[in-house]
């Protein structure tokens, strides 16, 4: 049995890392949307949760877009930490 089974009870889970996948926006286009998002990471990982901050791309119109990049990512970290 292991520790965590033995300490929390056969059939237990127990939260063992906690993964924040985000887009973050160019500092040149958006410094303040850019520093509230690095403030806000740097409180996270400072706490042990692991970040990982995708650059936005942009639109014709200038808005920021997570395009599929942290899905991808989110997905081999799944095959990869299961």
């Amino acid at each position: 049995m292991g520790e965590d089974q033995e300490r929390h009870g056969p059939g237990s889970h127990v939260l063992s890392a906690v993964r924040y996948y985000t887009g973050i926006h160019d500092p040149n286009r958006r410094p303040d949307a850019h520093g509230a998002m690095a403030r806000r990471l740097q409180a996270y990982a400072k706490q042990g949760i692991s970040v990982f901050p995708m650059p936005l791309r942009y639109d014709h119109r200038g808005r920021g877009r997570e395009k599929g990049v942290d899905d991808v990512r989110i997905a081999i970290d799944l095959t990869r930490l299961g």
